[in-house]
């Protein structure tokens, strides 16, 4: 992204991306409060019970990875298994009693409606642009990068689409608008009195995956630009013993407490969504620009139908982002402005140096050597240049390196 919008624009890029991901982090804290306490009732006033489930939840994750990205992982797996089963068994449940008839109209409020929702709900599709985050602990990320943050976005939209069938289909949409819970209102009627236990433990399974998922993206955003030198170097410090940036872990979780206990769950929604809609729209930019000024870079994946599916990113976000109450603009732009104050009178300063090292890290990994390496002996000049011949067409074919070896016999 350096290379390709300069470097001012990436920070302020990855200024909001890391912001968008650390409110995302409370958002989901704030969801598990609100399906744990029913279920454990402690006997605290609402907003002392709000914050001591909080705190802990964000605690044990924070803790939890920074012990390690695999502890994490297996983490992960268990409670997103976990979640699509549940919400597989609602959907398979409730759909023998979806009444057809009430998706005659189809959207009562228009497509402004539709785009309304999408600004508020938009976080909860957001999981594929983590999966980039990650990268760096990612096997073969040439491949399973671009796997996973396609079936990222296929996965949860059908699961989504589903649920939201039943939903509607069963209940009518505004019964549903009015209510703080609508899954409950619908598994009480599908269920009985076994319906509210149902949805609130698959709402605990999947704030948690998602509150993990999230503190393990976001402190390895925050150590990546910490590591070039755009925020302190402290950031970047890695645990000598588990390998896992615990100073980035540790600030993220802090970050996402603060927020969760003193924010509104609208609000933190809203918020969300503006600092990740915009860089989104910037690093879609990015990609075009990118391909413009760096055409020879390799590219195991490349985007299908030219520059049409950025620009429709961009248009997308945008329209989105004109859905959203004023007061989110107000805040939105208030931080994009203190990272701008942030760059210049912490980042810039070291901008050239940077530069410099980039360039340097660049050229040392365009010429690091290959796993694949052939050895030609060319002492003799009769058959240097066969040698030579034969060894470049299986250095092509096997994208390897090729060594020349010339021994020479000197005095002790």
């Amino acid at each position: 992204m350096h290379e390709a919008i300069g470097g001012f624009t990436a920070f302020i890029t990855g200024w909001s991306m890391v912001f968008g991901l650390v409110v995302s982090a409370a958002l989901y804290a704030i969801g598990f409060a609100e399906h744990f306490n029913p279920l454990v009732e402690l006997a605290l006033p609402y907003e002392l019970n709000k914050a001591v489930v909080v705190g802990a939840i964000v605690i044990l994750f924070a803790l939890l990875n920074i012990r390690g990205t695999k502890e994490a992982g297996r983490t992960q797996n268990f409670f997103t298994i976990g979640k699509v089963i549940i919400l597989a068994v609602f959907v398979g449940l409730c759909f023998k009693y979806v009444e057809w008839g009430r998706f005659e109209d189809f959207t009562p409020f228009g497509v402004g409606g539709v785009l309304a929702a999408t600004s508020i709900i938009y976080i909860s599709f957001f999981g594929f642009e983590q999966v980039s985050q990650a990268a760096e602990e990612i096997k073969n990320p040439e491949r399973n990068v671009p796997a996973a943050i396609l079936l990222s976005l296929l996965i949860p939209t059908i699961i989504y689409v589903f649920v939201v069938l039943v939903s509607v289909g069963i209940i009518d949409y505004k019964t549903l608008g009015e209510s703080p819970a609508p899954l409950v209102v619908i598994a009480s009627k599908v269920l009985g009195q076994y319906g509210i236990f149902f949805v609130l433990i698959a709402g605990v399974m999947s704030t948690v995956s998602a509150l993990n998922a999230t503190i393990l993206t976001t402190s390895r955003a925050t150590y990546a630009i910490a590591r070039d030198g755009f925020m302190p170097g402290f950031l970047a410090r890695v645990n000598p013993r588990f390998r896992t940036p615990h100073w980035a872990i540790a600030v993220t979780g802090a970050l996402a407490i603060f927020i969760a206990v003193w924010g509104e769950v609208r609000f933190v929604a809203h918020l969300t969504n503006f600092c990740l809609l915009f860089a989104l729209i910037v690093i879609n930019f990015s990609v075009i620009m990118l391909r413009k000024r760096r055409p020879e870079l390799r590219r195991p994946f490349r985007l299908p139908f030219g520059y049409a599916i950025p620009i429709l990113g961009m248009a997308s976000n945008v329209l989105m982002m004109l859905f959203m109450e004023w007061s989110t603009y107000l805040l939105g732009l208030s931080y994009l402005a203190v990272g701008g104050l942030v760059y210049l009178a912490y980042s810039k300063g070291d901008k050239r140096t940077l530069e410099r090292e980039r360039v340097i890290k660049y050229l040392m990994a365009k010429q690091a050597r290959k796993e694949y390496k052939i050895l030609v002996p060319v002492a003799n000049p009769d058959t240097m240049k066969s040698l030579v011949t034969v060894a470049a067409a299986i250095a092509k074919k096997f994208d390897g390196e090729i060594l020349l070896l010339s021994v020479v016999a000197v005095p002790y």
